[in-house]
């Protein structure tokens, strides 16, 4: 699931590990953590939404992508991911 959004920092995060550079993994890890925890939460019905999201907000969609099948969530689930892939994308 994590890597169906952000792609390129999963990569890059599982690269840091295989190379034991412990100081960058560490901080792409708590920023991917981050992103975990704004997008796999409750109600977990609505991680594709979230993560559909974070696919706009990344540039990888354009719009703003729903999940006719999901929840409905509020405008907090909406800044907390865009907030997230934010940090992602500046832990780089």
């Amino acid at each position: 699931g994590m890597g169906a959004a952000l792609t390129d920092d999963m990569v890059d995060l599982m690269q840091l590990h295989a190379t034991n550079d412990s100081r960058d993994m560490i901080q792409l890890a708590k920023a991917v953590d981050r992103f975990a925890a704004s997008t796999f939460t409750d109600p977990m019905e609505g991680y594709v939404q979230r993560m559909l999201w974070a696919l706009a907000d990344d540039g990888v969609v354009e719009g703003d992508p729903v999940d006719p099948f999901g929840p409905d969530l509020g405008v907090e689930d909406r800044d907390t991911v865009r907030d997230a892939v934010r940090v992602l994308r500046n832990a780089r």
